[in-house]
């Protein structure tokens, strides 16, 4: 089959499924121009990352908490 050649994702050997994420991605890799963000290349559209990590709100959401049950008895 041609799309095979042209790096169309396997089947599941076992299934004989298709992944329709590695289908979409596929897709979308075949025109890196319109989806730098894929490629590595240069994104049309930048966002600044988040102010602060997952892990530093759960530690300030549990020090309030703790301090509410202290103050609470």
């Amino acid at each position: 089959m041609r799309l095979f050649t042209r790096g169309f994702p396997r089947p599941d050997p076992d299934t004989g499924m298709y992944c329709l994420e590695a289908i979409d991605r596929w897709r979308l890799h075949r025109h890196p121009s319109q989806f730098p963000e894929l490629t590595g290349g240069k994104s049309a559209v930048s966002s600044p990352g988040p102010k602060k990590d997952l892990g530093a709100m759960a530690r300030e959401a549990y020090e309030r908490q703790a301090q509410e049950r202290r103050r609470n008895g």
